[in-house]
């Protein structure tokens, strides 16, 4: 387990002063990354055979959101893999130890050149520490898209700014992109993206979103052709804690 203290600072809140989605997901990731930098056979054998590991999927449930001057703690592990998926949580926690937000990911190896999915040697996976899965509503990893009609928005361009060091939009950008089409009033604590098409500089990106049963919105982030970079769907779900 991988574990990184931060203190929740002005470019990552909203005008409430709470942590914002997008500034929670940076923590997620940053956390993430820095965790399977602690693999070095992973990582070698990454390198030598010039594969990527790629975000297929994300989950992220918001107990709380932290407000701003708070000490959390990110924790990141993997907890399960095989051939072609790693699965991993990450965890934030409050200075208290109280769990506020919950996420659980799924990444593919891929192949550098070509973007289709590889598999590695088990006895590559057999050396992944792996620890258990953290308590949480595990939800499917498929988005299904709705048969209703969506509304469709004006095109964006991929920008400089979007890019990762993978040459890739970040995975972030999909979520606070498709959260612009979100109604002002609407204030999700569950969301899920299904990744498909990396998008890169120049791309254009067409949002359309659909309006969910009990008040809930999917957006999608389309090629032109209609194929699907992104889905991120954004809900409200009952906290019980």
């Amino acid at each position: 387990m991988y574990k990184i203290n931060f203190k929740v600072g002005h470019s990552s809140v909203d005008h409430n002063g709470c942590l914002t989605i997008g500034g929670a997901i940076n923590f997620l990731q940053d956390c993430s990354m820095f965790q399977l930098e602690t693999e070095p056979v992973f990582n070698d054998y990454f390198k030598i055979n010039n594969l990527n590991m790629v975000l297929a999927f994300r989950q992220v449930d918001f107990k709380r959101f932290p407000r701003f001057g708070e000490i959390i703690k990110v924790c990141s592990w993997v907890y399960d893999c095989n051939p072609a998926f790693g699965y991993r949580n990450t965890i934030i926690f409050d200075e208290h130890g109280e769990a506020c937000i919950l996420s659980y990911c799924i990444g593919a190896f891929v192949n550098a050149n070509n973007g289709k999915i590889t598999h590695i040697p088990r006895e590559i996976t057999s050396q992944i520490k792996l620890e258990s899965p953290f308590e949480m509503d595990y939800q499917s990893r498929k988005i299904k898209l709705p048969t209703a009609k969506a509304e469709i928005f004006s095109h964006l361009t991929v920008k400089r700014y979007d890019l990762d060091r993978f040459n890739h939009m970040n995975n972030l950008r999909y979520v606070t992109i498709a959260q612009e089409y979100l109604p002002h009033y609407f204030q999700p604590n569950r969301i899920r993206v299904e990744y498909k098409i990396p998008a890169k500089y120049g791309d254009i990106i067409i949002p359309k979103r659909y309006s969910l049963e009990d008040g809930n919105y999917l957006v999608t982030l389309e090629k032109e052709s209609g194929q699907l970079y992104a889905a991120v769907e954004f809900k409200t779900f009952k906290n019980d804690s």
